[in-house]
């Protein structure tokens, strides 16, 4: 390890022996000399560890091998599930980010997650362990060192300043309510300090949206926005610019324009398809979205924008919204 900064990591257990003893395998090859690590744990769970790796029960309570005092919160503390699946170099990349001084709080990109650190349409199967891998490390290699700022952080990972931690009364006060990511990081804001993600780093969580998934749909594109037009030469362009941010993809059903309706809508990068009016709306609608790969269909007409604050608000939310729900 060529790092630094010493790291107190707690890792935050609470599934079954194998998860949590296969998590902290991975683990070892992440620590540098002078890290510790803690689990939050109930009493029951928690493989045996060399004497520097200390346990937190379920009550919150710093439990430590006799004669030795109560491990010391190092200036970095990354609080992580054990259900991720890491990448090689992880906690580096968190701890680094922590350098810059202006930033109290840092999480890595995530397919489950509440914050900003949410990654939409992931380009793997939930079954697919080597695209996963291969991924992971694509992204390790290609934005190790960056960071973007964050407005809220809530996945299954954060890193923190220990005085952030300490302004709450210190680790064992934190670990004691429970793991809350969006508290940490909104102490970290209120005391000045900025909320960042590290986009070099990301962790797959299988509780998110990929628990219950219907496979076929991974690496699929997530909002569809589709058109029936005709002649709107006048308001499709400020209709598909209200689209940008939110929608993967815009198909465009033309019934006919004799207008620049079509090329307009090509330019704009808009798969168009060429089709035709027979005073027949479902079968056009239904050809429309025959061809729309989302899964969440934006339907609009031409002349119709598209008002959204936060885009990529919304577009976690439906990133995040259970099967059952069918429209909005």
């Amino acid at each position: 390890m060529t790092r630094t900064t010493a790291a107190t990591i707690c890792v935050v257990t609470g599934t079954d022996r194998r998860t949590t003893r296969d998590f902290l395998d991975r683990l070892e090859h992440e620590l540098s000399p002078h890290d510790n690590v803690v689990l939050l744990a109930g009493e029951s769970v928690g493989p045996a560890r060399p004497a520097a790796w200390r346990v937190v029960s379920a009550r919150g309570e710093l439990r430590r091998p006799k004669d030795e005092e109560q491990p010391k919160t190092r200036p970095a503390v990354v609080i992580v599930d054990d259900r991720v699946d890491t990448v090689a170099g992880w906690v580096e990349v968190l701890v680094a980010a922590l350098a810059d001084p202006s930033i109290g709080a840092v999480a890595p990109r995530s397919n489950w997650a509440d914050g900003d650190e949410l990654f939409v349409g992931i380009p793997y199967r939930p079954d697919e362990h080597g695209p996963r891998r291969s991924f992971q490390r694509e992204i390790m290699e290609s934005a190790r060192d960056v960071c973007t700022e964050a407005g809220r952080l809530c996945g299954p990972c954060i890193a923190v300043r220990r005085d952030v931690l300490d302004r709450l009364g210190g680790l064992a006060a934190v670990v004691a309510r429970g793991f809350d990511p969006a508290g940490l990081a909104r102490q970290a804001s209120e005391s000045g300090l900025r909320l960042a993600v590290a986009e070099g780093c990301y962790l797959h969580h299988p509780g998110g949206p990929t628990r219950h998934p219907d496979p076929s749909r991974y690496g699929e594109p997530l909002v569809s926005a589709c058109l029936i037009v005709r002649d709107e030469q006048a308001n499709l362009p400020r209709c598909l610019e209200s689209m940008a941010g939110i929608a993967d993809e815009v198909v465009v059903y033309d019934t006919g324009s004799v207008d620049s309706t079509v090329q307009i809508a090509e330019d704009a990068g808009a798969r168009v398809l060429r089709g035709y009016w027979d005073d027949d709306f479902g079968r056009a609608r239904n050809d429309a979205l025959a061809a729309c790969r989302g899964q969440w269909i934006l339907w609009l007409d031409a002349d119709e924008t598209i008002a959204c604050d936060d885009k990529a608000a919304l577009r976690a939310h439906l990133a995040r919204c259970p099967t059952d729900v069918e429209s909005y």
